[in-house]
């Protein structure tokens, strides 16, 4: 019988050749894998030194979980085991909540992850081998598994099959709910040519149709979620995120665009869908193209999806400048300029860019932001959105 792990790897050559999953069968994903795994020691020096470290039970680094960690590893590549998985992923979990970034962690939560979902998926679990592989991607990165879990996503669901349903948004606001906004005419509007300059400043401004301009008539977002309806996602479940009952869950695209009656209201908020599934970045990308060519950086991205009713209260976004698209449905939005004692900030040091208080007085301009429309929101700016339609909308934030 083979000797997996020993208490005396003294190189890396050694470790990996113990990694080896040479006693199994696998078939080409398991070896994928456990290549992946491979590679990523070989290629992380100080990686292998830790994760050396945990396999000799060093007292000085991850006592607590070291031998939990030599014997899950163990079960991924040669006898792979949900439990175990579940206890690897929950170990690693935990390290990340509670210190800086850390690499390793990263890594073995994905390896838990992509091990539980190809156990999950031989047994004919499709949505909950999907559902790991996302959890891979939402909490890790994927760390060391990245291509691997997108192959796989593509694998479980083939999602080139399903064609459009028209219907999967219904964008347009149900005139007996929707209320009456009077749009404010102090908001500048430009055209898409004159926007550059503008950019650089502190006024807020407005360009209608700007998404057709770059992307064309009909964009291939609505087809691009429903092919992708089984993926999970992290959405928000509350009125907004300062009400008591908010909460955080993860869940299927398809029941954030086409809830049950009884469901909670939930809202993927701010979250980089983007580099979850390719194929959404891929749609956008002549937007942040544009966008970067005028700035002259490439933006940070994040993505807001949800029913009619989601609600994000009056806040501003530091030093960043936001040049937020509507790509689907429509939304009010409501601004405030910066440095006035008539907002009056929250007190805790995390929410002190919401507001807690805003007086009766303070002039707000108002704007209903249409399908295909964008709006620059400069730094410092207080702003309120709130959604008359299922919608999915893009934030590009950049500092000069």
């Amino acid at each position: 019988e083979r000797t997996f792990w020993t208490n005396n790897i003294d190189s890396r050559g050694d470790l990996v050749s113990a990694l080896t999953p040479n006693s199994r069968n696998m078939s080409s994903n398991w070896n994928w894998f456990a290549d992946n795994v491979t590679t990523f020691l070989e290629s992380n020096e100080s990686d292998f030194n830790l994760l050396q470290a945990i396999l000799r039970n060093s007292p000085i680094h991850h006592l607590s979980y070291s031998k939990k960690v030599q014997n899950l590893l163990h079960f991924h590549l040669i006898n792979p085991s949900k439990s175990h998985s579940k206890d690897l992923s929950n170990i690693a979990f935990n390290h990340l909540t509670q210190r800086k970034d850390s690499k390793i962690d990263r890594f073995l939560y994905s390896t838990a992850m992509v091990t539980s979902a190809l156990l999950e998926w031989d047994n004919g679990q499709s949505d909950n081998a999907t559902r790991n592989l996302d959890l891979a991607l939402v909490i890790a990165a994927g760390e060391g598994h990245y291509h691997l879990i997108q192959s796989l996503c593509h694998q479980i669901h083939r999602p080139n099959s399903p064609q459009l349903q028209e219907h999967i948004f219904n964008t347009s606001p149900d005139p007996e709910e929707q209320k009456p906004v009077e749009e404010s005419s102090g908001l500048r509007s430009l055209n898409i040519h004159e926007i550059q300059q503008p950019l650089s400043g502190d006024t807020p401004f407005i360009v209608r149709n700007f998404v057709t301009s770059i992307m064309g008539q009909k964009p291939a977002l609505q087809d691009i979620l429903y092919r992708w309806r089984h993926r999970y996602v992290p959405v928000e479940v509350g009125r907004n995120y300062v009400s008591v009952d908010w909460s955080q869950e993860i869940i299927q695209i398809k029941d954030l665009i086409q809830p049950k009656a009884e469901s909670p209201m939930q809202y993927m908020a701010q979250h980089d869908i983007f580099f979850q599934i390719p194929d959404i970045a891929d749609a956008v990308s002549p937007l942040v193209s544009f966008l970067s060519d005028a700035i002259s950086k490439p933006p940070r991205t994040n993505a807001w999806i949800g029913p009619a009713g989601t609600v994000t209260p009056f806040h501003h976004d530091n030093d960043l400048r936001n040049l937020y698209f509507q790509l689907i449905g429509e939304k009010i939005i409501r601004l405030i300029p910066p440095n006035t004692d008539k907002v009056r900030p929250m007190y805790e040091p995390a929410l002190m860019n919401t507001a807690r208080e805003i007086s009766e007085d303070v002039v707000v301009t108002e704007v209903i932001l249409k399908s295909g429309d964008a709006l620059f929101i400069p730094p410092q700016w207080w702003h309120y959105v709130e959604s008359l339609s299922p919608s999915f909308s893009l934030s590009c934030w950049w500092c000069l």
